[in-house]
């Protein structure tokens, strides 16, 4: 199964210079948390996640207005278009990310990957059957711990 069958098609993405309000804004409105950074050429150059956000930005006391270049992930895994869906997984669980960005032949982001893309398909098929198991453990946070569990960490000064 090829990388266009079960991509999202035309992700939203904002260039460097864009204040990162206007992520948080475009992530609030759009129900997501992942967004392409481009340079001028329109070509990723990182991403930004809402907690890029928090902890790049917010957390280091800096304001709205701050350019998504100063709270980006500069360290984008991009696939194509044509690429085989378990070996792109395959990658991302060993990079241990969640989100691929797909670009096209002029190197522009065209969609994005996320295992949760491949798990609402018919899972009827053994190779989807497959695919969803690789998107359980791309998932992973920690080995042994499902998304959404129980979190480690307690609050500071809490009993």
């Amino acid at each position: 199964m090829k990388i266009r069958d079960v991509m999202s098609k035309n992700p939203f993405c904002l260039d460097q210079d864009r204040p990162i309000q206007e992520a948080a804004k475009v992530m609030g409105e759009c129900d997501i948390g992942f967004i392409p950074v481009t340079g001028a050429d329109g070509k990723p150059i990182g991403v930004v996640t809402d907690r890029d956000l928090v902890v790049r930005a917010l957390g280091q006391g800096k304001g709205a207005s701050t350019p998504l270049k100063e709270a980006m992930s500069t360290d984008v895994f991009c696939c194509g278009p044509d690429d085989d869906v378990q070996d792109v997984l395959r990658q991302m669980e060993s990079r241990e990310i969640r989100r691929c960005v797909v670009i096209g032949g002029d190197g522009k982001p065209e969609g994005i990957l996320a295992p949760s893309d491949v798990a609402t398909r018919d899972t009827q098929s053994s190779d989807i059957r497959e695919l969803n198991q690789m998107f359980h453990a791309v998932s992973k946070t920690r080995p042994g711990q499902e998304p959404g569990g129980e979190h480690a960490q307690a609050q500071p000064g809490i009993s």
